[in-house]
């Protein structure tokens, strides 16, 4: 029953739910094949996934050059980075609550600055005549763009 009742609020927060696949899905393209399932399920999915991690594919594309070596002095620093990280709360008496805490705070402090504080006390940028902004990705790296 406890199994049960947390299986339920997982799945009210999980973000790729559908409701039920025959609603969701309407009547099939009059161009398909009879017997082929509709593609709007899958469009449908796509955009959810699209929406929920559009806003993170900068960290993850970032993330994802770091991991693949592709500017391996900032691959090294990465890794040297994280085994201090590591060692310190290792050998540290430092509790783990005290730990998650800090790099909350850490994490908190960083988006103050980036968002609120920086942009009010920099010089703007001029505008480019290509107001259009892209995300560099390497040509081998998969991406949410569809």
């Amino acid at each position: 029953m406890i199994m049960a009742s947390l299986k339920n609020i997982l799945l009210r927060l999980w973000p790729f739910k559908t409701d039920t696949p025959d609603s969701t899905l309407g009547p099939p393209h009059p161009d398909s094949t009879p017997g082929a399932p509709p593609q709007c399920g899958r469009k449908t999915e796509t955009r959810k996934i699209t929406r929920a991690l559009g806003p993170w594919e900068a960290y993850m594309v970032t993330l994802q050059a770091i991991l693949i070596w592709e500017k391996p002095g900032t691959s090294s620093l990465a890794v040297v980075g994280v085994n201090l990280l590591f060692w310190v709360v290792i050998w540290s008496e430092l509790r783990v609550y005290f730990v998650a805490s800090l790099m909350g705070l850490l994490v908190f402090l960083h988006h103050q600055w980036v968002h609120s504080i920086w942009p009010e006390i920099r010089i703007p940028k001029p505008e480019p005549d290509d107001a259009e902004e892209w995300t560099p990705v390497h040509p081998r790296q998969p991406t949410l763009g569809v």
